[in-house]
Formats: C-alpha cells, sequence, structure tokens
C-alpha cells in the first residue's frame, strides 16, 4: 500500500503532464499553478480520509477550521451539517466508498456548486480547482488499485 508521499509525488508527475499538456495548447488557466497543484495534492490524499492518514489529518484540520468560522459567524444548522458529514469516514470500509469515481466526482461536483453559490464569480477558477482535484483523486485510485479500480463504479 503507498504511503501518502508516495501519493504526492506521483501525482505531482500527472499534474506536471496535465500542465504541460494544457500550456502546449495554450490553454488559459483562470487559477495559479500552485492553486491547482494545492488542490490535485488535496484530491491525491482525499481518499485515505477513511483511516489513520495524513489525508484524515488535513481534512479535518480543514473542516475544523470551517465548523468554528461557521459557528463565529453563527451558522450553526450549517456548521452541523458539516459536522456530521465529517463522521462519514468512521462507518465505511477503507478502499470503499472513497476508492469510487462515481462518489470522488459527485464529491467534487457538490464542493463545486456549494463554493459556486458563495462565490459566483470565481466560477471559472472554482471549476478549474475541482477538475485539478478530482485528477489528484484519480491518481491516488490508480496508485492503489490500477486501472481496474479506478473503473469500477
Amino acid at each position: 500500500m503507498p504511503r501518502y508521499q508516495t501519493h504526492l509525488w506521483c501525482n505531482m508527475i500527472v499534474y506536471a503532464l496535465v500542465i504541460s499538456i494544457l500550456m502546449y495548447y495554450r490553454f488559459k488557466l483562470p487559477s495559479t499553478y500552485g492553486e491547482l497543484l494545492v488542490c490535485s495534492s488535496l484530491g491525491s490524499l482525499f481518499p485515505d480520509i477513511d483511516v489513520k492518514s495524513k489525508g484524515q489529518q488535513i481534512s479535518y484540520s480543514i473542516l475544523c477550521a470551517l465548523v468554528v468560522c461557521l459557528i463565529c459567524g453563527r451558522r450553526f444548522i450549517v456548521a452541523a451539517g458539516l459536522g456530521v458529514v465529517g463522521m462519514i469516514p468512521l462507518f465505511v470500509d477503507h478502499r470503499g466508498l472513497f476508492h469510487r469515481l462515481w462518489f470522488i466526482a459527485a464529491f467534487s461536483v457538490f464542493v463545486a456548486l456549494v463554493l459556486l453559490q458563495c462565490m459566483p464569480s470565481c466560477g471559472e477558477r472554482i471549476i478549474m480547482n475541482s477538475v485539478f482535484f478530482l485528477i489528484g483523486a484519480i491518481t491516488h485510485v490508480a496508485l492503489d488499485g490500477g486501472w481496474r479500480m479506478v473503473t469500477r463504479w
């Protein structure tokens, strides 16, 4: 089983390849290279949030900060909803739900839609960041189980 460093290194290779292809075709990126690298790196760690891992530590740190901000902003229902969502990894098997392409794609779309509601002027940027998150997650799943695991729904 690859460790988080392996997932990050492989993600960087795929990231560099995708960016090179986009640059070759002169595709205008709405996000910075660093921003896209962070999104793809988070995606490459995301599928392992259902086990004690670096991805889980980062995800729960971000979730905790969001919940605190929401509570300070008196958005208690949204904070409670995020708390419930944060408990999902505790109830699933490793390499189950979080290693399914349909779930990762649905998660990326859901987060993008929520962010688009909050920041509609950043639409292209949000969509591009979500695509790179998805690329990172697919890299993770491919590294864990090969192409067979990527194509299973």
